[in-house]
C-alpha cells in the first residue's frame, strides 16, 4: 500500500457574501412583481430542451430596471435589440452578484468598473416580441470576470423582499381520471395503479403562478411519501429548485418526463410540467444518476397504499394531492444471481446480487476453509452487526480478514416472513495482490471533516489524475496528477471546502470513474 500525505493548493471558489436583496428589480421595490419563468424550469422552443437559469420578472417594454444591491459593473454585453445586459458583482474583483438581461443598451448609464448603489437605475427593459412577456431576465450569478460566461448559482426569488403570495401550486390530472400516473421505471409503458409490481416511476403534473394569470412556472419544492396499512415510505424530497442549475443531461432523464402521453412542454404557448417525482435519492439536488431511483414496491408487503405529493411555492404555500394504488408482487421469494469474494486493499470484499420479491435482509458469515464441514452447526462468525438491506447489488468489506489466510463466506437471506435461505460458500485468499482491474474506491471518512483519504487501484503502469469537482462541474481540488505503477493507492488530502456535496473523478489510462462525497459543516 502506498500512502501519501498531500498539501494541496486548492482552486476553491471563494464567493463574496451579501445580505438578502432589498428590492425587486422592476416596479416598487417592496411589491411582488409578476413572474414569467423561474429557475430549473423546462424550456424548449423547437431545439434542445434545457433548464431556464433565472427569474423572468415581467413588466412593460421600456420599464425602468433597478439595482437590487450595491456592487460594481463587471460586464456589459451588447446584442441589440433584445439580448443586451450587464452583470453587477458585489465587490470589485469578486465574482458573485446579479445579472440583468434584456436591457436596452442606450439606457444603461454605466461602463464596466463603475460602482452601482442599490435602487440605482441600470437601464430600461426591452420590448419583447411576445405579447405581455416584456421582462428582465434576473439571475443571482457567479461570474469570474474571465473569458467565458456566468453560472446561475441560486434561485433569485429567495432573495427578494417578502411579499404577499397566497396562491399555492396547482396539480392537474396526468391522464383522464388520475391525478398521478404510474409507469415502468425509466420507460413509457403505463402501469395500472390497481396492479403495481416491482420498480416503477410516479409522474405528477404540477405548475405554479406568481402574480400573472397566464404564465405557469415550476413550484419551489416537491416532496412525496407513501402510507398504507402494511407499511409506509417517509417524506422524500424530489427536488428543491434552488442552487446552481443542474447538468443539462438531467433535464429529461431526471426531472421532467417527455415521452408518450406525459410530454413536458415549456414555451410561449404551452406550460405542461410532468415531473418524475420518484427520480431522487432524497437529498433535493438534481444529479446525474438520480434516474436510477424509483418507487420500489418490493420493499413493501402487498396491499393497498396511498401515494402523496406535496408542492410548495417560495412563500411557503403548499398544495397536496394523493392517489390510491395497490401493490401486487405475489408470493415472496429470492433468487441469488451472483455471489463472489475477492481480495482487495484492507481485506476481502464480498459482493452479491439477487432478484427479490418482498423485503429481504442479509447476514454474512465467515469461517476459515477448514471449517467448511461445520455448515450445519453454524461454526462461523457473523460479520454484520445489523441486517444488511437496501437495493441489489450488495457489497461488504471484511476488514478483519488476515492477509495470507483462506476464508469461506456464507450468506443468509431472511425474507419478510422470517424464512431463512442459505447460500455459499465462496472461497478466497485474503491479502494484498496486484489489482486485476482499475477501481475507484470510496472516500473516507464520508462525510469529510478536514482531511479525506482517496483510494484507487491500477493493474498497470499509467498516468493517474484524481480531482474534486463541485456539482456545477468546476474543479476545486487536484489530489493526484502523476505516473503510477501497478498497485493499490491511498492519498490523504486536507480539504478546505464549503459544506456540501462534491464529486471526485479518477482518470487512469483509458479508465474513468466518478463518485460522490459530502463535506460536513
Amino acid at each position: 500500500m502506498k500512502k501519501v500525505l498531500l498539501v494541496l493548493s486548492l482552486g476553491v471558489l471563494v464567493l463574496a457574501a451579501s445580505a438578502a436583496a432589498e428590492r425587486w428589480p422592476l416596479g416598487p421595490g417592496n411589491v411582488l412583481q409578476p413572474n414569467g419563468n423561474n429557475i430549473y424550469e423546462f424550456q424548449n422552443y423547437g431545439g434542445s430542451s434545457y433548464y431556464h437559469d433565472g427569474l423572468d420578472v415581467l413588466g412593460q417594454g421600456g420599464d425602468p430596471c433597478y439595482s437590487v444591491d450595491n456592487g460594481f459593473v463587471s460586464l456589459i454585453r451588447v446584442s441589440e435589440p433584445l439580448y443586451t445586459g450587464l452583470i453587477i458583482n458585489y465587490t470589485r474583483g469578486q465574482d458573485k452578484g446579479w445579472l440583468y438581461w434584456h436591457i436596452t443598451f442606450s439606457t444603461i448609464p454605466f461602463i464596466e468598473g463603475d460602482p452601482v448603489a442599490v435602487d440605482a437605475l441600470v437601464g430600461n427593459i426591452a420590448t419583447w416580441p411576445v405579447a405581455s412577456f416584456h421582462h428582465v431576465h434576473f439571475t443571482r450569478s457567479y461570474y469570474p470576470g474571465v473569458i467565458g460566461w456566468y453560472d446561475a448559482v441560486d434561485n433569485a426569488i429567495e432573495f427578494m423582499v417578502p411579499a404577499a403570495e397566497t396562491d399555492g401550486p396547482e396539480f392537474r390530472e396526468t391522464e383522464s381520471g388520475q391525478i398521478f400516473s404510474f409507469c415502468e421505471d425509466n420507460g413509457t409503458v403505463r402501469v395500472d395503479p390497481s396492479d403495481v409490481k416491482g420498480q416503477v416511476d410516479v409522474i405528477a403534473l404540477i405548475g405554479d403562478k406568481i402574480g400573472h394569470p397566464t404564465w405557469v412556472l415550476v413550484p419551489y419544492e416537491i416532496t412525496w411519501w407513501v402510507t398504507g396499512q402494511n407499511g409506509n415510505i417517509p417524506p422524500t424530497t424530489f427536488v428543491k429548485f434552488t442552487g446552481a442549475t443542474p447538468p443539462s443531461s438531467t433535464v429529461t432523464t431526471v426531472v421532467y418526463k417527455r415521452a408518450g402521453q406525459w410530454y413536458t412542454r415549456g414555451d410561449y404557448n404551452n406550460r405542461d410540467f410532468y415531473f418524475v417525482v420518484t427520480n431522487t435519492d432524497g437529498d433535493g439536488e438534481v444529479e446525474v444518476g438520480d434516474e436510477a431511483y424509483n418507487l420500489d414496491t418490493t420493499a413493501l408487503p402487498d396491499g393497498q397504499y396511498t401515494f402523496y405529493v406535496q408542492a410548495k411555492d417560495f412563500a411557503g404555500n403548499t398544495t397536496q394531492r394523493s392517489m390510491d394504488f395497490t401493490i401486487n408482487n405475489g408470493p415472496s421469494g429470492i433468487t441469488l444471481t451472483s455471489f463472489a469474494a475477492r481480495a482487495v486493499r484492507g481485506g476481502v470484499e464480498v459482493e452479491w446480487a439477487a432478484r427479490e420479491k418482498g423485503a429481504v435482509t442479509y447476514n454474512l458469515y465467515r469461517g476459515e476453509a477448514a471449517e467448511a464441514a461445520e455448515l450445519e452447526s453454524r461454526g462461523r462468525s457473523r460479520l454484520n452487526a445489523e441486517p444488511i438491506s437496501g437495493r441489489s447489488p450488495y457489497s461488504y468489506l471484511d476488514g478483519a480478514a488476515a492477509a495470507g489466510r483462506t476464508y469461506e463466506y456464507w450468506l443468509e437471506a431472511v425474507e419478510l416472513s422470517g424464512k431463512a435461505v442459505w447460500f455459499g460458500p465462496v472461497k478466497v485468499e485474503a491479502g494484498a495482490s496486484r489489482p486485476k482491474a482499475f477501481a475507484l474506491h470510496g472516500v473516507a471518512p464520508n462525510p469529510v471533516r478536514g482531511e479525506a483519504t482517496f483510494a484507487f487501484a491500477v493493474p498497470e503502469a499509467c498516468h493517474a489524475e484524481l480531482a474534486v469537482y463541485d456539482l456545477a462541474g468546476r474543479r476545486v481540488a487536484t489530489v493526484v496528477d502523476a505516473d503510477v505503477a501497478p498497485g493499490e493507492y491511498e492519498y490523504a488530502a486536507p480539504l478546505s471546502l464549503p459544506p456540501g456535496a462534491y464529486l471526485y473523478r479518477l482518470t487512469a489510462g483509458e479508465f474513468a470513474a466518478a463518485k460522490r462525497f459530502v463535506v460536513a459543516p
